[in-house]
This record gives structure tokens, C-alpha cells and sequence, in this order.
């Protein structure tokens, strides 16, 4: 309109998803850098995924591998060797991205669960990492590094600790991961902030149907791709412990293969399931809508995805208390979090409790759904982490101009 001032739209940032894993594959690394690129898009930014390429599995290929395997077995890697490998590993990765990267204009990059590769690559632009785990946070809670060298956990802190030093801002997906970078890696508590990761399994517009549990139908379901880790055999022990009580439970369990899935009788197994898949991700949702509560009493725990499924369809969850699960869910709000050295009978009890209580069991759902809608989902982290990449390349641009 004539005699008003128009002001220019604002151009659209141009972020460099950097990942590990291919971010268009729905099923790497449990969907979690797809999720992420599509909310980023779906948030209006314009994202290119860069990610090395995967070695195509030739002939020779594979019998180099073979060997290296065979070589391994018969003369384990010296603590120098794997300290050597896990840099030249990470090298050649960021070697790959920064090819990628020069093919692209971008006005900053984002790294998901990519520190070795940032590294290592050569660039200068703004740049946030978002992660679930230090190398810190790894390495001390899952047990398949106990056995490992000191010369492959020296070198993944030292990698670690060039990554969080060169990136802008460090979004770590729990409150521990955030406290190992600044206690571990000595970032400023103003360069790392907590922003949780989102559901990979989302209501695909089902209602919402809270009802008191029912002690002669009670339904736990336990999602666990490592049902050793995750405990399995201890979550029918719960189960057991239940049934002595007079609590007719069921645990669904969603899956690999298990020899406790195919024994007991009180576990339905539905098998590993794809959420890739329409029909797996449907039966997926519909285990997620009957049971009462998820149970996650794992071992170690990066983050704990689980809950956060569950909390889509106003279902608490019980979880140990470790690694990321005591940010995903509040004790007493949104579930129970129970000590790590709990027992099955602990667990039951705590269980009869709060499922006995209409009133605390009702808004232990409700909580859980409004967390989910409000703080556990991939757009609410796709805005707070856009937000931080935006905050990156207005403080480069200030610096420029200075």
C-alpha cells in the first residue's frame, strides 16, 4: 500500500544436517535423525542432509573386512592400534562430509549425534551439536566398554573434547549429558543447554482413553532392541512378582529375538517391528494404546525413547534410574523412576500403588500426555534447536560486523 513502509521477509536459514547415519533412512539409528531432518523442514528451515557415504559392500570389500575380523580374533588390536583406527576413522568421515559439504551453500551446520565427524571437518561456520551421550556418559555406563582399551576410550574422549570445543552451542538431549559436557569436557554453562529429544512413535490422531487399570487384565509393554540391556529378563520377573500378588499381568514386548519372549507364558511378543512399515508402526501404536504402563528398567540408557511413546498416549512409564530416563520422566508427575539396584518386587509394589489410586493413576496420564505434546516430541526440539542455530549466526554476524 502506497506510503507504507514494507519490511523485507526474512530469507529462509539454510542448515547443514550433519549426521553418521544416512538421515533419509526412517530406520537408522531408530529413526532418530530422520525425525529430527523432517521437523526441522516442517519448521520452515531449509535443511540438507550431509552424511558419509556408505561403502558399497563388494566383493573385495567384504573380504577385507572378513579378514580384519579374523586378525582381530586371532591378535587383538593393541591400546596404540584402536587409539590410531578411532582417529582415522573419524578423519576419513569428516574427510567425506566436508566433500559434501562443499557442494552446498549453508548459512550454519547442525550435527545430530555427529561428533566425530565435527571434529574433524574443516570449516569455519556457526555450528550447534546436539547429542544424547558424551563419550563421558558412554563409556561409563554401557557395559560393551568395559572390555574395550584405554587406547579406544582415551581416544573418544579426545574426540569428544574437540567436538564440544569447536562447536557454537552444545544441545544435549538430558540433564546429565549437559552436566558431563561442562563437568567432563569443561564447556561454559552458557554454551550448553537441554533440549530433549522427540517420540519416534506419535498418536496418529487415535482419542485419548485413560481408564483405571484393571488388576484382573494389567498391561506392561517393554520396547527393547537390546532386551539384555534393557532387562528383559528382569521385567518378567515384575511380571511374576505381579501375578503373586493377584495381579493378572501380560508384558508385550516389542523386539528381537528372545528365548524369555518365546518361553513365558506371560509375555506376548510381537516381534522387532519397523516403524518404516504402516502396518508395523499401526500395531506398534496399538500396543502403545493398551497397555497401562511402559516399563524400562534398563541397565544404561542414553536418552530413553520409549517413554516419550508412551507419553503420547497418556501412558506413564516406570524406568530406572539412569543415564537419560529421569529427564524423560518426572518422578511422582509423569511416572515413577525407581533406583537402579530396585528389585522385581520393588517395582511390583510401586506398580499395585499407583495403579490402585484412580486419581494418581489419572494424572500420572494426563501428565505424561501434556509433556509429550508440550516437551517430548521432534517440533518442540526442532523449534528450540532452530532457535539456537539462529542464535549461532546472529552472534557470527554481529562478530563480523564488529
Amino acid at each position: 500500500m502506497a506510503g507504507e513502509q514494507v519490511s523485507a521477509a526474512k530469507p529462509q536459514l539454510r542448515i547443514g544436517m550433519i549426521s553418521q547415519h544416512d538421515v533419509l533412512d526412517p530406520n537408522a539409528m531408530s529413526g532418530t535423525p530422520n525425525k529430527a531432518y523432517q521437523a526441522l523442514c516442517a519448521a520452515g528451515y531449509a535443511v540438507t542432509p550431509i552424511f558419509p557415504q556408505p561403502r558399497p559392500h563388494t566383493l573385495p570389500f567384504r573380504a577385507m573386512r572378513r579378514l580384519r575380523e579374523y586378525r582381530d580374533r586371532l591378535l587383538p588390536p593393541s591400546p596404540r592400534r584402536e587409539y590410531e583406527a578411532k582417529f582415522r576413522a573419524a578423519r576419513e568421515a569428516a574427510a567425506q562430509v566436508a566433500v559434501e559439504l562443499g557442494k552446498h551453500d549453508v548459512d550454519a551446520l547442525l550435527g545430530v549425534c555427529a561428533g566425530e565427524i565435527i571434529a574433524f571437518l574443516p570449516t569455519d561456520l556457526p555450528m550447534v551439536f546436539a547429542s544424547d551421550a558424551t563419550a563421558a556418559t558412554i563409556l561409563e555406563s554401557y557395559a560393551m566398554y568395559a572390555t574395550r582399551s584405554d587406547g579406544l576410550k582415551r581416544a573418544k574422549h579426545e574426540i569428544e573434547q574437540l567436538s564440544l570445543d569447536r562447536a557454537s552451542h552444545f544441545a544435549a538431549a538430558a540433564e546429565y549429558v549437559a552436566a558431563s559436557a561442562i563437568a567432563d569436557y569443561h564447556q561454559s554453562p552458557e554454551k550448553v543447554c537441554c533440549i530433549e529429544f522427540g517420540s519416534n512413535v506419535v498418536n496418529a490422531g487415535e482419542p485419548i482413553s485413560i481408564r483405571a487399570p484393571d488388576p484382573g487384565n494389567f498391561q506392561l509393554v517393554l520396547v527393547a532392541a537390546d532386551p539384555v540391556r534393557k532387562r528383559l529378563d528382569f521385567c518378567v520377573e515384575v511380571v511374576e512378582a505381579l501375578h503373586q500378588r493377584g495381579w493378572n499381568t501380560t508384558l508385550t514386548f516389542i523386539g528381537g529375538e528372545s528365548p524369555i519372549a518365546r518361553e513365558s507364558p506371560h509375555v506376548n511378543w510381537l516381534g522387532r517391528l519397523q516403524l518404516s512399515d504402516p502396518r508395523d508402526q499401526a500395531r506398534h501404536r496399538e500396543a502403545l494404546q493398551a497397555c497401562d504402563w511402559m516399563i524400562l528398567p534398563s541397565r544404561a540408557e542414553a536418552f530413553g525413547i520409549a517413554p516419550c511413546e508412551a507419553a503420547q498416549f497418556a501412558r506413564p512409564s516406570i524406568v530406572s534410574d539412569v543415564g537419560g530416563l529421569p529427564t524423560v520422566v518426572r518422578h511422582g508427575e509423569t511416572g515413577i523412576v525407581m533406583p537402579a539396584e530396585a528389585s522385581a518386587q520393588d517395582y511390583a509394589e510401586a506398580l499395585i500403588a499407583a495403579s490402585s489410586d484412580a486419581a494418581r493413576y489419572t494424572a500420572l496420564c494426563e501428565n505424561a500426555r501434556e509433556r509429550a505434546e508440550n516437551v517430548l516430541n521432534w517440533d518442540a526440539w526442532a523449534r528450540r534447536v532452530g532457535a539456537l542455530v539462529e542464535r549461532c549466526v546472529a552472534q557470527r554476524e554481529a562478530a563480523d560486523r564488529a
